[in-house]
């Protein structure tokens, strides 16, 4: 769980896995700072962090995204700033 950062508050991560229908997959929703609008468009990039120091790489979400992609599905990101963030990955049958 490397991506939950060590926040003061109570964060809920809840992770459905979807096994059937058209679009097996699963769906991980996570309650904290959300993703500001000033960096959305880097998360999925090789070594983007906003992490100080050496907290952490800037890979797993770039990682994920490529092995999602590799199985011939797509990785969704919505985000709520100051609310939350759900990560949705389809997968092709």
């Amino acid at each position: 769980m490397n991506a939950i950062p060590p926040y003061r508050e109570a964060l809920l991560l809840l992770i459905i896995l979807i096994l059937a229908g058209p679009a097996p997959g699963s769906t991980a929703s996570l309650s904290g700072p959300g993703i500001p609008d000033e960096v959305r468009d880097n998360i999925l990039q090789p070594f983007f962090t906003t992490k100080k120091g050496t907290q952490g790489t800037g890979l797993g979400l770039s990682i994920t995204n490529d092995i999602v992609k590799a199985h011939g599905g797509t990785l969704n990101i919505h985000s709520i700033p100051s609310e939350k963030t759900v990560f949705k990955i389809s997968l092709a049958e």
